[in-house]
């Protein structure tokens, strides 16, 4: 020390201060970067580059010539943080930082507002591998290569799929031919003209006209659906009631019949495989109906409804029911149709992606525990176009 002037020794060299300035708190006060980690194990050092995501720890040394006077650090962290930030600590730590070049600016402030100069530690954080543009062209070719792969997989399946269904469509209708000659057989037709033939011998010219008026109705609209998977649900329909009719002109009138149809279905959009309750229906006439004694009065009856986008056709019989129907087998005429109609309801369910087409039978019991008829469950997805 000299007059009012001290002398001091640092690493740095010899530095001075005046012994006037320290006692009125106007010396700046000093700031030592005293330690520092990267990620805890690696060494900061300025102007470095560091790996994605590293975190940083600082400990600064805040230096006053006088005793007792409080220091306060100062620091913002250029490109995170927002503004300025203090402690008294002196130790500040950032975790996590993104890639990008940043700028640690710190000052040591005593309380008389006395600041230190401006430190300035500049480093950056290293782009992570998967924002590399070799990383990202990689990637490009690998979703090009495995898109490319995709679509020639996809269009193999699409393509063995096409030919599969075209296959199906091919099986339904060579099974719809197979239906139409079960439902249309010789055996139905002679029977028909055999019935017409009895009209015109009993002298009852009317009743022989208007049945085969019915007769080549129905001939006209089997021939009409004999190209077609799918038809209206009314065409359907009128169809089935074509053929219920003849069949009660030919056995005068011993069973009565009826179709009961939703109000809220509009038969006329929805679309049905053609010719599938036909079948059903001419199954509980002759295994049913025709088997009852002479003084019991037969009853079919057809109800159509859609519950949760399922159409449902009941055929209800009050018939002998199966059991005692197989008695009859030899004697009786088998139809053809039900095992054809079976193997409609896989190949539907297929086209339509569905397992929905479904039919069952149940025979119906009554209170002596007796058979008392049969009951055909069709239900199919609703089909409003081809």
């Amino acid at each position: 020390m000299y007059k009012d002037i001290a002398y001091y020794s640092t690493i740095y060299g010899i530095g001075t201060f005046t012994i006037s300035s320290v006692s009125q708190n106007i010396v700046p006060p000093k700031l030592v970067l005293s330690y520092s980690s990267i990620s805890n194990d690696q060494i900061f050092t300025t102007k470095g580059s560091y790996k994605y995501n590293s975190s940083f720890t600082f400990k600064f040394d805040l230096i006053s010539f006088k005793e007792f006077v409080p220091l306060q650090l100062f620091y913002q962290l250029k490109g995170y943080d927002v503004g300025w930030k203090s402690n008294e600590s002196g130790e500040l730590s950032y975790t996590n930082l993104p890639n990008g070049n940043y700028d640690l600016l710190v000052y040591v402030q005593n309380s008389s507002g006395i600041k230190s100069k401006i430190k300035d530690y500049h480093f950056s954080i290293q782009t992570y591998f998967f924002q590399t543009w070799w990383f990202i062209t990689l990637v490009i070719f690998t979703l090009l290569w495995i898109s490319y792969g995709i679509y020639k997989i996809a269009y193999y399946f699409i393509d063995k799929r096409e030919v599969k269904k075209t296959r199906i469509n091919k099986m339904l209708a060579e099974y719809q031919l197979m239906g139409l000659k079960a439902q249309m057989n010789p055996h139905f037709i002679f029977n028909c003209l055999n019935s017409i033939q009895k009209y015109v011998l009993d002298h009852d010219s009317k009743l022989a006209y208007t049945y085969m008026a019915k007769f080549s109705k129905l001939i006209r609209f089997v021939l009409d659906i004999s190209d077609k998977t799918f038809v209206a649900l009314s065409y359907e329909l009128e169809v089935v009631k074509i053929y219920a009719e003849l069949e009660q002109l030919r056995f005068d009138s011993k069973f009565n019949f009826e179709i009961e149809i939703s109000e809220s279905i509009k038969s006329d959009d929805i679309l049905v495989p053609s010719l599938l309750i036909q079948p059903y229906l001419e199954n509980a006439i002759w295994h049913g109906i025709m088997n009852l004694p002479i003084d019991k009065k037969g009853e079919v009856k057809i109800t159509v409804n859609v519950l949760n986008d399922i159409l449902k056709i009941v055929i209800t019989d009050n018939g002998i029911g199966r059991a005692e129907a197989k008695l009859f087998n030899e004697k009786t005429h088998q139809s053809k149709g039900l095992s054809i109609n079976q193997k409609r309801i896989e190949a539907i369910n297929y086209l339509l992606k569905t397992n929905d087409a479904i039919v069952t039978i149940e025979d119906l019991i009554n209170s002596n525990n007796k058979a008392a008829g049969t009951k055909v469950i069709i239900k199919l997805p609703i089909k409003y176009e081809e």
